[in-house]
């Protein structure tokens, strides 16, 4: 409203403005002043139901468990964030039942642009109308290949918004039954599956904790650039031919390249974790003459293994408790 009513050419305010400033979530490290007694993983999970937006924030009651919570406010129906998610859509799109189905079929998996359409019930040539809507309101953000060029036909598409990807996978989808006052399957089904739905969040979160420490000099080089990575395995069978790296930071200046991998598990990452980052690091084109570093983010340590090669080998290792040394462990 503000970009179309204000500052927009037509608007009778036009060039009169100072200046800009666009009010964007709070980053993961920020949310932890709003729960300073919540351990590390308590807080990524509300991080994670929530982003960093203060008015949903507001809804959880440090007294009470992350899943009690659930239950008093995305799983009940008088409550705000219940239907907050259909409104944050109603209010800003004319068309908010094709954008849910959009939102929808990416909360269940699909990113890339034939399978979006598909599964929301879309000619292809019309889906780029509505990404386009959806992504300058901040919905959802298009990915390609850090390593490749803007321009690249290797898009996907995810979820930007914390909230409204937690609200698709797990509000809209027990809607039937939440609208009968069961709550208990929706509970269920995020016992289930949120640390498989945290992995996503957990890299959101890894690349804030890079950008932090890039700006204090506490890594290896100072890079320019952040970002997934992906592609093809030369001469491996079909099914098997594809790699991905969670993070993949450089300099093109000084050919100094970071690989990371970050790990939302409850066990404790071992030394296989590094050595197939190592080997998918060899898959990737860029600056022949290069020099490479690796790190790893566990939600859970890591092995006496791990530390002992990492040692050896100059690996960077890092927890939560390393960007949040104040937050209990």
């Amino acid at each position: 409203m503000m970009e179309k009513s204000t500052l927009a050419h037509s608007s009778p305010l036009y060039g009169r403005r100072t200046g800009q400033t666009e009010v964007k979530p709070m980053l993961f490290r920020s949310v932890w002043e709003f729960f300073p007694e919540m351990s590390c993983d308590e807080i990524v999970n509300i991080y994670g139901a929530t982003g960093g937006v203060p008015f949903y924030l507001l809804f959880f009651n440090p007294e009470y468990s992350f899943y009690e919570n659930l239950s008093n406010t995305f799983f009940s129906k008088e409550s705000v964030l219940y239907a907050e998610g259909e409104f944050l859509l109603r209010e800003e799109l004319k068309e908010p039942a094709t954008f849910m189905n959009i939102l929808l079929a990416i909360s269940k998996g699909a990113t890339r642009p034939g399978e979006i359409a598909s599964r929301s019930y879309l000619e292809a040539k019309d889906l780029p109308y509505y990404l386009d809507t959806i992504m300058k309101l901040r919905f959802v953000r298009r990915e390609h290949p850090v390593l490749e060029k803007p321009t690249t036909k290797k898009t996907i598409y995810r979820i930007q918004d914390n909230f409204l990807r937690f609200w698709f996978r797990f509000v809209l989808f027990h809607r039937d039954e939440l609208e009968q006052g069961n709550k208990e399957s929706a509970i269920r089904n995020v016992e289930k599956s949120y640390d498989a739905f945290l992995g996503e969040t957990f890299e959101q979160i890894g690349k804030e904790m890079l950008v932090y420490l890039n700006s204090r000099g506490g890594l290896p080089f100072r890079f320019q650039k952040l970002g997934r990575q992906w592609g093809k395995i030369p001469m491996a069978p079909r099914g098997q031919n594809e790699y991905d790296i969670d993070i993949v930071a450089m300099n093109d200046d000084t050919k100094e390249i970071l690989f990371c991998e970050c790990k939302w598990e409850s066990g404790k990452v071992d030394i296989d974790v590094y050595r197939s980052l190592v080997e998918k690091a060899g898959y990737v084109k860029w600056q022949d003459e290069r020099k490479e570093y690796f790190a790893l983010i566990s939600r859970s340590g890591f092995t006496d293994r791990m530390k002992k090669e990492a040692q050896t080998k100059g690996v960077l290792l890092l927890t939560l408790e390393d960007y949040m040394p104040f937050a209990k462990p």
